[in-house]
């Protein structure tokens, strides 16, 4: 039997074609709610007043008369119901008898014990859906006093929680772990310490192989645990991250974690191609296959219907990337799609990782792996040769309006796409118009064998007449002949007569409609940005949207309140647009289109990225960080496409307006090619307004952008121009800054007398401005610097300001990096005591804030005392430590020297063949990273190393152990110079 009672959101009457929520005043339904919480017990008139009446709210003198006028009320509306319940008075209160099974809280739990018995997750997770879906909302939520609060508390705890953490369980059970991950997200917003939730997720995290994630997210949680005094959870959970690692062995080199499925879905009424398809189904399964042929003739079409044909040939995924060929300006940068092509592996690239380094990991993860890569309306050979070199073993389909030349080295096979055969033709003109056309062998020859403009042709015959086809005979064949003499110019190109028919036979608005959307840059059209390149009401571009779909002229996306151009249409558009717009309309639709991305991207960039600040207002459409993530995933070459065009039309003030959140996005997105793109846009737009000082801050900003990339030479001459553009009374963050990041640069060229001066160029700026933040991480990089000058007392002083106002403005990473430089400044010395102390605490705070990075070489500073101080135990700890923190990492040289440096303890602790074991995986991460030279010296060490007995000889003191030293770290200049 349903529930008629509810409690599980507003005190509701179950009944009829939905929840009545407003049958009574808000204190009759409280008074109910009260009542059914305690149901079939008495309430006392006392206990009703607490639960219906808030402290701020004054309660009755007299109650008993209040609440007599509520029963009375209460039973009138009670007997609506089949086998109502009874509401009696007794003993100074008011008892309620009801059958529970009545009550949805009480269906609710029965349903959820039902999946506690059941053996079959994919039951479990049917029936605890369907109780979930008798929550209507927050349970009494007609009631806001302290004991409804209490008791909602508890039954959200352990009623509803518990039904969602049993449901992830089955889901984790099937298989099903982003799902599971997805519901994980939702729950830990409303449950950030629940250790159950922590256990789970760390569970669907290792699952699926997402090592990194999983180590940050324990460390995060764990260290948050210990803080807020549950001593108790924190170790569960360290117990259960424990388990975990040990039943997941990490491989040494990263893994995919995804397989992607990126195909656009099939053509179900593909028509024709019998040649080109057994020609494909012979390729091989890696080498290239180029599709070439005019625009319009269905190459993609033709990829894309056998790539589904292939897809079981290729286990480890498809990946379909559209390069945008139409024109120089709009092409897609080899990065972009190295970038793409890691999100699409599970692998989304971590900040700070180079360019090269991003390449040699896509190489690495689709090494030996059957991957279908589609690289979709290609330019030229030079857009995509790179990248052929990094995917030997994938199986790579170009499609391309020209015939491009690939070296003879790579496996091609060139497969031309030329127009459908007259046959073809008229069979796919009935297919696509729902029936037989009259005539329709002559009139799909109006076409010339181009599957898009039969397409188009047959949107505007299906359910058209015969005399209608008639009439369309003999205007295209008019339009043909005058475009043979010379006498149309509209009609001159291939195929204008037909598009042109099409395009007249719309009304004005869908007319207009159709050429202002030449202006939009890619042929995915979000309905929003529709919406303002057309000025009208949003029904009103709606309906001629739909217009526009039924043509063919457009085509609805796989996704919600987005279309779909083909580029042929799009460049017969912008013909249009020319020929038959004015100027004034035109400028106020460009205005539009690109006021709706600024606004936009500002929204996102305000949610998803720290150090962008956006005003209050445009922070309402995204709920969080991850949805502003993907909305830019999908908008991300639209916004540089739209950032370009503003600024080849020199456009620059909304060049501004733009590049500083489109930046921020792709910086936060990993993609630092693209970000650095972008920041010289802003520069140049910059330098074109003559601002000095906003040429400045962009040149920060650029310089900033190549040093994430390692383009130290490209880094400095922009942090150089902007130091000496910044007035010397520039006293904002950015300029302290640069003196930062240029002697940081002057340290990886080891030139300390010209980076000690830059920072303290740079202190003295921070110090003025008040800047906290800035003077915390400048007194560490002076102490770096005299510390490694052996100014041993002076680098002790400036750590120790260094610490004092990390400290106070908790800046949890520079205190960090304070302790760490501390310990190691101790360590040289000798004071091997206070080194330990302020290594470890440095180690408790990076795995705090959590950086891994950070947070493994002070594991190797730490493993370093362990071995000079002859603690071998402890130095072996630390060095396996330091390996755990770096699980799945993608920066392969700092992996192989926490790896090397773990051989080295376990060496110094008498275990040669397990050192000998760690120093060849290093020297293979340093080979996959590139650093050969580190790699070569690891493997002669582990061939003059080799000792057939473990016996722990360092422990005795053996002379030819304590000689062996450490490798030289990698840095960044040694790993990509």
């Amino acid at each position: 039997m349903d529930a008629i009672l509810g409690i599980l959101g507003k005190t509701a009457l179950l009944v009829g074609g939905g929840p009545d929520e407003e049958w009574g005043k808000p204190r009759e339904r409280a008074v109910l709610a009260t009542l059914l919480v305690h149901a079939n017990e008495t309430v006392s008139t006392d206990t009703l007043v607490r639960w219906v009446w808030p402290r701020d709210k004054p309660a009755p003198l007299s109650p008993d008369p209040t609440f007599d006028t509520y029963v009375a009320r209460i039973r009138r509306t009670l007997a609506r119901l089949p086998f109502g319940p009874r509401l009696v008075a007794e003993d100074g209160g008011y008892r309620l008898d009801v059958d529970p099974s009545l009550v949805d809280l009480q269906q609710f739990r029965r349903r959820v014990d039902q999946a506690r018995d059941a053996r079959d997750p994919a039951q479990v997770v049917e029936l605890i859906e369907a109780a979930l879906w008798l929550w209507r909302g927050l349970p009494l939520a007609d009631l806001t006093t302290e004991p409804a609060k209490v008791w909602r508390e508890r039954v959200m705890r352990e009623d509803w929680l518990a039904a969602h953490l049993l449901r992830v369980r089955a889901l984790l059970d099937l298989g099903w772990h982003e799902k599971a991950l997805g519901d994980l997200d939702e729950l830990r917003a409303d449950f950030p310490d629940d250790v159950g939730l922590a256990e789970l997720r760390l569970t669907a995290l290792y699952h699926r192989r997402r090592f990194t994630e999983a180590t940050r997210y324990f460390l995060t949680t764990y260290h948050r645990l210990r803080d807020g005094g549950d001593e108790h959870g924190a170790q569960l959970l360290s117990r259960h991250h424990a388990a975990l690692a040990a039943a997941h062995p990490v491989p040494a080199l990263p893994e995919p974690t995804l397989v992607p499925r990126q195909l656009p879905e099939d053509i179900p009424d593909f028509v024709g191609r019998r040649a080109e398809l057994t020609g494909l189904d012979r390729v091989a399964d890696s080498g290239v296959v180029l599709l070439d042929g005019p625009g319009g003739v269905g190459k993609t079409a033709l990829a894309v219907h056998w790539a589904h044909r292939v897809h079981a040939r290729f286990p480890d995924g498809q990946v379909f990337v559209n390069m945008r060929g139409l024109t120089a300006r709009r092409q897609v940068d080899v990065a972009a799609v190295v970038d793409d092509m890691l999100v699409a592996l599970g692998q989304p690239p971590e900040p700070g990782l180079g360019r090269r380094q991003r390449e040699r990991l896509l190489k690495v993860l689709v090494a030996d792996r059957r991957i279908l890569v589609v690289l979709d309306n290609v330019a030229d050979a030079d857009q995509i040769r790179p990248f052929l070199a990094l995917v030997p073993s994938c199986l790579v389909v170009v499609t391309s309006r020209r015939r491009l030349t690939l070296p003879s080295s790579m496996a091609v096979l060139r497969v031309p796409v030329r127009p459908l055969s007259a046959e073809s033709a008229t069979v796919l003109l009935s297919v696509r118009a729902f029936g037989r056309i009259p005539d329709a062998a002559r009139v799909s020859t109006f076409c010339g064998g181009l599957p898009l403009l039969i397409t188009v042709l047959a949107g505007q015959l299906t359910g058209t007449s015969p005399a209608y086809v008639g009439e369309l005979v003999t205007r295209l064949d008019r339009r043909r002949i005058l475009a043979a003499a010379g006498q149309d110019g509209a009609a001159s190109r291939p195929a204008e007569s037909c598009l042109t028919w099409a395009y007249q036979a719309l009304a004005a608005p869908e007319r207009r409609l159709f050429r202002l959307l030449a202006l939009h840059p890619s042929e995915d059209i979000p309905a929003e940005v529709a919406y303002a390149c057309d000025g009208r009401t949003p029904d009103e571009t709606l309906a001629s949207l739909m217009c526009l779909s039924a043509a063919h002229l457009l085509e609805p996306s796989v996704d919600l309140d987005r279309f779909v151009r083909h580029d042929l249409l799009a460049e017969f558009a912008a013909r249009c647009l020319e020929r038959d717009e004015t100027e004034g309309e035109l400028r106020a639709a460009r205005d539009r289109l690109f006021d709706a991305y600024v606004a936009a991207a500002r929204q996102a960039a305000g949610v998803a990225c720290p150090g962008y600040v956006a005003r209050h207002e445009e922070l309402a459409p995204f709920a969080d960080a991850d949805e502003a993530l993907a909305w830019f995933a999908h908008e991300r070459f639209t916004l540089t496409a739209v950032l370009r065009e503003a600024y080849d039309e020199g456009r620059d003030a909304q060049v501004r307006q733009l590049a500083d959140p489109v930046a921020a996005l792709l910086e936060r997105a990993g993609n630092a090619v693209e970000c650095r793109t972008v920041r010289q846009l802003a520069v140049d737009a910059t330098r074109s307004a003559g601002e000095p000082a906003a040429e400045a801050a962009a040149l920060r900003d650029l310089g900033a952008a190549h040093l994430l990339l390692g383009e130290q030479d490209a880094a400095q001459r922009c942090l150089a121009a902007a130091a000496r553009m910044a007035p010397a009374d520039d006293l904002r963050c950015g300029h302290v800054a640069v003196f930062d990041q240029l002697g940081q640069l002057a340290m990886l060229r080891d030139d300390r007398v010209e980076a000690l001066t830059l920072f303290r160029r740079g202190l003295e700026v921070a110090e003025r401005a008040g800047d906290l933040a800035g003077l915390c991480w400048l007194h560490y990089r002076i102490a770096q610097v005299l510390r490694v000058a052996n100014r041993v007392e002076d680098a002790l002083a400036h750590l120790r300001q260094a610490w004092a106002v990390s400290r106070q403005v908790d800046e949890r990473a520079a205190e960090a990096a304070t302790l760490a430089e501390l310990g190691a400044t101790y360590r040289d010395i000798g004071d091997t005591s206070a080194a330990l102390a302020y290594c470890e605490e440095a180690l408790a705070i990076a795995e705090t804030v959590p950086d891994l990075t950070a947070a493994a070489l002070i594991c190797v500073t730490l493993s370093t005392i362990g071995r000079e101080s002859r603690w071998f135990d402890e130095a072996v700890a630390y060095s396996r430590r330091g390996v755990e923190l770096l699980r799945g990492t993608q920066d392969l040289a700092t992996h192989a020297q926490v790896t090397a440096a773990h051989g080295d303890a376990l060496y110094r602790s008498g275990e040669p063949l397990e050192a000998v074991l760690m120093w060849q995986q290093a020297a293979d991460l340093y080979e996959h990273a590139g650093v050969r030279v580190l790699a070569m010296r690891l493997r002669s060490r582990s061939e003059s190393r080799r000792i057939g007995t473990s016996a722990p000889q360092a422990r005795a003191g053996s002379p030819a152990l304590d000689a062996i030293e450490p490798p030289v770290p990698a840095r960044e200049s040694d790993v990509w110079t």
